[in-house]
């Protein structure tokens, strides 16, 4: 059978002009050439010459009787049909001329169909392979784009629809690698789209029977492998594909029931379908499926490199804030506490995780600079001169150019820069005013402050968090951003944070330091006097 519909019928238009006359396919049957024509069986003569063409391949011209000829021409479809006319002519010559000739435009026609089926196949496979590369190069970019923090289910949700798409599948699914030994666990990370969602229970009797052998290569299974385990789930085919890496297995993406009325995908012997149906998956789809978790794995294993290296950094980071505050038991933990408080302010303030993180780590980094400053200046108890006091403020520039070579820090500059900046413009080291000062630095700003007021220090008692709270409200709008106040007064729960950062109430104070709440000097009652570093001293007790 030719691909593009009954040949003999296609043919039959041709040999009716060429010959003036119907033609009609006759087929090989048990009592001869059948033709369901009336007319040519019911005549006995003519009966007879269509049972003799039984099995001939060559064209024949017969006399019928009564001046006509009959005109049988080979199909050649595969099945010995005729094509068969009763031509009104006596001249044998001429009409197996016409035969000849219509034969050979017939065959011509047959291999130019043949031609078109073969460029229509060649024309869609090539249009679904730059569809498929489409598809490939689109998630590529997709996860590129993604956040190494994003999770799998968070990106499979992103990707799921499409793919389920150019597979024709009705469902797909995203299934996590704990389903099998932690279900509980995992039905929070099930992503499916689609129509027909399939319980966790059906998830892991599949995985049960499938999930070894798709750990070699992925499994493509039909409702006649185990009918037992599809047809209470009316599924007629699945496919299996783990996203694996070196360490273990992450997931898996799971296809159900292929709908060809989704798309036609166009199968060929080179991509092994499954069955004569569309009905079925083959590897086409199940490669499609492999290539999507082969990304997926690689964005697994660029995450958790990335992760390792940022817990890295964040301990290097701890070790470098500790080594600076442990220069002064007084000031033990201060960076972890402005770190904690910042990351704090942020949330209150609507930042976005990376940003509110990044808040954490360059609290820690942003008194780095100290290591710059001389011990004699650095832990002085008393007055600090004018010459010590430009020592101290030279800090945060110290800070900045440390961390400055170092890219995966750029996040920290801002803050590190400008955390002893005022709103007003009186602050170090630049004097810059306003939302011209960072975010990030304003935030910190008072993060620092507060820790400032309610450490201990030699020179006196830490001040407590309703009276530091009170100075940062006085204190808004010229010393610290009002905005970043209000949101640190919205902070839930100050002590517990300092407690968790490692802050040590225990720390003694010298005698000369006041334990009367009330008896503060009058150098903190005055907003424009408070130092926002721990390690400084009002700038009245500089001679």
């Amino acid at each position: 059978m030719e691909p593009n519909g009954d040949p003999g019928h296609a043919a039959l238009p041709l040999l009716s002009e060429t010959f003036g006359v119907p033609f009609h396919v006759g087929t090989p049957g048990d009592d001869g050439l059948a033709v369901d024509v009336t007319g040519l069986t019911d005549d006995f003569e003519l009966s007879a010459l269509l049972a003799g063409l039984v099995g001939r391949e060559e064209r024949a011209v017969l006399p019928a009787g009564d001046g006509r000829l009959l005109i049988a021409i080979p199909l050649r479809d595969g099945c010995g049909s005729f094509a068969i006319g009763l031509f009104c002519s006596s001249d044998s010559q001429l009409a197996d001329r016409l035969a000849a000739g219509a034969e050979r435009l017939l065959q011509q026609q047959q291999a130019l169909s043949r031609s078109e089926h073969d460029l229509s196949d060649c024309l869609e496979q090539l249009t679904f392979s730059m569809e498929e590369q489409s598809w490939l190069r689109s998630l590529s970019r997709q996860i590129d784009n993604c956040s190494a923090r994003m999770d799998l289910p968070e990106i499979a949700a992103t990707i799921l629809p499409r793919l389920c798409s150019l597979i024709g599948a009705e469902s797909l699914a995203f299934l996590p690698a704990e389903i099998a030994d932690r279900p509980a666990t995992a039905e929070a990370g099930i992503r499916w789209t689609g129509s027909s969602p399939i319980g966790l229970a059906q998830c892991r009797k599949f995985l049960a029977a499938y999930g070894v052998r798709a750990v070699e290569r992925p499994v493509v299974a039909q409702e006649t492998d185990a009918p037992e385990l599809f047809r209470p789930l009316k599924l007629r085919s699945l496919i299996l594909v783990p996203i694996a890496h070196r360490s273990g297995i992450s997931g898996w993406l799971f296809a159900a029931n292929r709908n060809s009325a989704i798309v036609p995908l166009e199968r060929t012997d080179r991509f092994q379908p499954s069955a004569d149906t569309d009905a079925e998956f083959g590897s086409v789809e199940a490669g499609l499926l492999e290539a999507t978790a082969t990304m997926l794995s690689t964005h697994v294993r660029t995450a958790d490199a990335l992760q390792q290296r940022e817990d890295l950094i964040f301990r290097l980071m701890r070790t470098m804030s500790s080594a600076i505050d442990a220069r002064d038991a007084y000031t033990r933990g201060h960076s972890q506490r402005v770190g904690r408080y910042a990351m704090e302010i942020g949330r209150q303030l609507a930042l976005d995780h990376n940003d509110c993180h990044q808040l954490l780590l360059t609290g820690l980094l942003h008194d780095l600079g100290k290591i710059g400053v001389p011990d004699h200046v650095l832990l002085k108890a008393g007055r600090l001169t004018s010459e010590e006091f430009d020592l101290i403020k030279m800090h945060p520039e110290i800070g900045h150019r440390i961390l400055q070579p170092i890219p995966e820090l750029a996040f920290a500059l801002p803050g590190v820069l400008h955390h002893h900046e005022r709103i007003d413009g009186r602050g170090y080291p630049h004097g810059i005013v306003g939302e011209k000062i960072p975010l990030q630095a304003r935030i910190l700003a008072v993060a620092d402050a507060f820790d400032a007021m309610t450490s201990s220090r030699t020179y006196r008692a830490a001040m407590s968090e309703d009276k530091a709270r009170a100075i940062l409200i006085d204190g808004a709008g010229t010393q610290w951003d009002a905005d970043v106040v209000d949101a640190f007064l919205k902070v839930a729960d100050v002590a517990a944070i300092a407690e968790s950062a490692g802050r040590d109430d225990a720390i003694p104070v010298s005698p000369s330091i006041f334990d009367d709440e009330d008896d503060v000097p009058e150098r903190w009652e005055n907003p424009s006097m408070i130092l926002t570093s721990p390690l400084l001293e009002p700038t009245e007790l500089m001679a």
